[in-house]
């Protein structure tokens, strides 16, 4: 027969019988591997939730930052329009109130 030397020949029945018992066995393992499971779980969310809190933290320390420092650029610049536009008065009135000396 062709291939490797070493290779065994299986009949349908004989699979079917061996794949019954590998199901068997799975389901042994997963016995095992349940009672551990609950602990981990507990601390993989513990750290998984710790993240998140961590990410939380710093978006909201991030927005918390940038809110005051457009607040303080929003102060500046209304100081400096309501500096200009009261320099703007002054000098309207003043040229209002000389042309109004000449007419008289």
């Amino acid at each position: 027969m062709p291939g490797a030397p070493s290779m065994k020949m299986y009949s349908r029945e004989d699979l079917m019988k061996n794949m019954g018992d590998v199901d068997a066995e799975d389901e042994d393992e997963d016995e095992d591997e349940e009672p551990d499971f609950p602990s981990k779980l507990g601390k993989v969310l513990r750290e998984k939730d710790s993240k998140k809190n961590d990410w939380k933290q710093r978006i909201t320390k991030g927005v918390v930052d940038t809110g005051k420092k457009l607040k303080s650029h929003a102060n500046r610049v209304s100081n400096r329009i309501r500096q200009w536009w009261s320099g703007k008065k002054t000098i309207l009135k003043n040229k209002s109130s000389k042309s109004h000396k000449a007419e008289l």
